[in-house]
C-alpha cells in the first residue's frame, strides 16, 4: 500500500509541476507597436523653476528604430519592421521629383494580436498630469489555452522626459487599482514586462496617465508602446 500511495503521490506531483515546465516554453508569435505622441504646451511662466525657459526653445527628440542599433538589432530578432523598405529611383535632372517605392511584406500573423489605434495623440502642458480613458484597446486573437502578453515602451520620450512618465491601466472588465508606469526597452535592461498570462481571445482597455515634467519645452515628443505575444 505504501509502494501505491508513493506511486500515486509521484504522479500527482509531475501533473502540478506540468503547468510551470510548459510556461517556460514559449516563443514569440506576434508583436505589435502603438505610437503615442504627446504635443507639450510649455507651462506657464509661475510654474516654471529658475533658470527653465518658456519659450518652447530647445531640442525636441523625435524617435525611429532606424538608425538605433540596440533596437534595430532587437526588432531585427523578432522579424519586426516598423517601417518599410524604401527603393529611390534615380531621376535625370530636370525631370521632377525622386519616386519612392514601398515594398511591404505581409505579417501572416496579423490577427492573433492588433490594437484598434496605431497612433495615439495626447495634448497637454508641462507641469501637468492627465488621464485618457481606453486611448486603445489590444485584443489577443487566439484560441490557444496558454499565453503570455507583455509589454513596455520602446524609448523615452525625451532626455528631460522620462518614458515611465507614461503609465498604463490594462484591464478586460475593471480597471485596476492604479496605473502602472511602463517599463521602458531602452532604459531597463532591453526587457518587457508581462501584462497577463491568459488563455483564448481577449480585449484589453488601456487607459493611460501622463505626468509631464515642468521643464519640458513646448513640441512633439514620441514614443512606441510595444506589445508582444507569446506561447
Amino acid at each position: 500500500m505504501k509502494n501505491i500511495a508513493r506511486r500515486y503521490f509521484l504522479a500527482f506531483a509531475v501533473l502540478v509541476a506540468l503547468p510551470i515546465v510548459a510556461s517556460a516554453f514559449v516563443s514569440q508569435q506576434d508583436q505589435i507597436s502603438v505610437t503615442v505622441v504627446v504635443n507639450v504646451t510649455p507651462a506657464p511662466v509661475s510654474m516654471l523653476p529658475r533658470g527653465a525657459s518658456a519659450d518652447g526653445s530647445g531640442i525636441v527628440a523625435q524617435f525611429s528604430v532606424a538608425g538605433h542599433r540596440i533596437f534595430e538589432k532587437e526588432f531585427s530578432a523578432q522579424a519586426i519592421h516598423f517601417a518599410p523598405n524604401l527603393v529611390a529611383q534615380a531621376v535625370p535632372t530636370g525631370q521632377g521629383a525622386v519616386k519612392v517605392q514601398a515594398e511591404v511584406s505581409p505579417n501572416p500573423n496579423a490577427t492573433l494580436l492588433y490594437s484598434d489605434q496605431n497612433v495615439v495623440v495626447i495634448n497637454a502642458t508641462a507641469g501637468t498630469s492627465i488621464v485618457v480613458p481606453c486611448a486603445y484597446h489590444v485584443t489577443v486573437d487566439t484560441k490557444k489555452t496558454y499565453w503570455q502578453l507583455e509589454h513596455g515602451l520602446s524609448n523615452d520620450f525625451a532626455s528631460s522626459f522620462p518614458g515611465n512618465d507614461l503609465a498604463n491601466n490594462t484591464y478586460v472588465a475593471a480597471p485596476n487599482p492604479t496605473a502602472t508606469p511602463f517599463v521602458v526597452f531602452a532604459d531597463d535592461g532591453g526587457k518587457w514586462s508581462l501584462i497577463a498570462t491568459s488563455a483564448g481571445a481577449k480585449t484589453y482597455c488601456v487607459d493611460l496617465t501622463l505626468k509631464i515634467p515642468v521643464g519640458v519645452a513646448q513640441g512633439a515628443y514620441s514614443s512606441n508602446a510595444i506589445y508582444t505575444l507569446f506561447y
